[in-house]
Parts: structure tokens; C-alpha cells; sequence
């Protein structure tokens, strides 16, 4: 996360949904100046400039003015907070492979103490409804799975399973990947 920044796109110049154009202005925040686990104000100046996207890939000092023209045209003031390491929110971000096993090792680690919690928490009030019964039951299920037990220790499931996933995977369109454009001056 430390090359990576959070950036405000502000403004369009013409265009509607997926069409539209570049942005008017932008904020540019490098993430690397956040500490982990603290909200934390920050004041981030607003810039206008003809090649937006040449800029948003550099970091902001005082030596940015001498190789891109831009205007600082005024300030967004905002709290921001960086959760460090993973958490069920990451799930729908597990596309590539890799990722996905990053995320299922952290939630065979990490999930199962979340589910135990949850489950010793279920019946506190004394009455269980199906809603809170069928949420308790898919956690029962997710945890043998995760073991091979249950239905899952028989190979030919596990096998459908991997293959259902693979057509799922492979009929669902996927969204095309923004295109970046490296724009970096350099010198010859």
C-alpha cells in the first residue's frame, strides 16, 4: 500500500457513466503518510492541471512544480483511516488466484475465531430465530468445508465445487482492467 495513493477525482469534462471524461481537478493523498490504525485529518490540495493523469502517478514536493504545470485551486479537508492487514470486506476483491488463496489462508486463520465468537454470542438473548439459525448453520457448514469434513471429504464434491468455480469464472464477463498509461518524464 505504501506505492499507492488515494486519489479524488473532482469535476468531469463532458461524457455520462463510463463515458465521461477526464476529471476537472484532482486530490492526491500517497498513503505511505498515513499511520496504520489512527483517523488522522488531512488536508489535501485540490490541483488543476492539463495532463491530469501524468500527475496523479507523482508524488507531490517541492520539485513536482518544476516538471508538470499545475494549480492548486483549493484544499479538501477530510478524516481518513487505514485498517491494516485483511478482513471479510476484502472477500469481493479476491479475483486473481493468488489473491483469493491470500484470502482464504486469512480466513481459515482469522475467520474461524470471528465464527467461534459469533456462534458463543448467538443465543445471549435467550431466543433464535431462523434468520440468526440459518446464519449459524452456513457457519457450521463454511467450517467443515474448510476441514474437509462433512460432505466436502469426498473428492468428487470437491471436485465439483473447483469446476463449477472455474465455468463461473470463465462465463461471467469480467470487468476489463483501467488501463494505465505510464506518463513518467524521464530524462534521456
Amino acid at each position: 500500500r505504501y506505492a499507492s495513493s488515494l486519489t479524488f477525482e473532482i469535476g468531469s469534462k463532458g461524457g455520462v457513466g463510463p463515458l465521461k471524461g477526464q476529471p476537472a481537478a484532482i486530490a492526491l493523498l500517497w498513503l505511505q503518510e498515513i499511520p496504520d490504525d489512527e483517523e488522522v485529518p488531512v488536508k489535501i490540495p485540490i490541483l488543476v492541471s492539463k495532463n491530469l493523469r501524468q500527475l496523479k502517478q507523482n508524488f507531490l514536493n517541492e520539485h513536482t512544480p518544476k516538471g508538470h504545470e499545475y494549480k492548486t485551486v483549493g484544499w479538501l479537508t477530510t478524516m481518513i483511516r487505514v485498517d491494516r492487514g485483511l478482513d471479510p470486506d476484502h472477500e469481493k476483491y479476491a479475483k486473481s488466484q493468488a489473491r483469493r488463496h491470500a484470502y482464504e489462508t486469512y480466513d481459515h486463520i482469522q475467520g474461524e475465531a470471528l465464527i467461534a465468537e459469533r456462534n458463543a454470542h448467538a443465543y445471549d438473548d435467550g431466543v433464535v430465530d431462523k434468520e440468526e439459525k440459518k446464519a449459524l448453520q452456513r457457519a457450521h457448514t463454511k467450517q467443515l468445508h474448510n476441514r474437509h469434513r462433512g460432505v466436502a471429504q469426498f473428492q468428487p464434491y470437491r471436485t465439483a465445487i473447483w469446476m463449477k468455480e472455474g465455468i463461473k469464472r470463465r462465463i461471467i464477463p469480467k470487468k476489463k482492467p483501467a488501463k494505465r498509461e505510464t506518463a513518467v518524464k524521464s530524462e534521456a
